[in-house]
């Protein structure tokens, strides 16, 4: 149960700009996201079926890991996830119904996920404030921002 790292799609060395090196994602950084999700589907032989992608629109999820604001706050999982990253870096997650959704259903960008359905996610990490300094990761050369990764 929880959240558990499947793998990783794109590394990255988690410097800025300034090559400021940021490190892991840690308790109380303001983190901006971009994931694709798929949920499993248990009635049809557990096949995912996709719910939302953020990297094919401008969509992006800006938060302050392990700040819990209100009763509809984002996924437990999303805190957890965001956590074993660091700057750059792209990463395939497994997250339980538990930490995921719970309960309530969701109605994402593609589909609905059914209440305590396990998800997957691939999760970016584009930008992290930490003591009021901002890390944004710097672009291969000759690249633009909206080209690389998908974001």
């Amino acid at each position: 149960m929880g959240v558990t790292k499947e793998k990783t799609l794109q590394q990255s060395d988690g410097r800025d700009q300034l090559n400021n090196n940021v490190g892991n994602i840690i308790s109380g950084d303001i983190v901006t996201i971009r994931y694709k999700g798929w949920y499993i589907d248990t009635k049809k032989k557990n096949e995912r079926r996709e719910f939302d992608d953020m990297f094919h629109s401008e969509k992006k999820i800006h938060f302050t890991v392990d700040k819990k604001d209100t009763p509809n706050e984002l996924l437990r999982g999303l805190h957890d996830a965001a956590k074993l990253l660091v700057l750059g870096e792209k990463a395939r997650f497994r997250i339980t119904g538990d930490v995921g959704f719970g309960y309530r259903e969701y109605k994402g960008y593609s589909g609905i996920v059914p209440p305590n359905s396990d998800l997957i996610l691939d999760l970016v990490v584009l930008t992290v404030v930490r003591n009021n300094t901002i890390h944004n990761k710097k672009l291969p050369k000759g690249i633009r921002y909206s080209g690389w990764m998908g974001f």
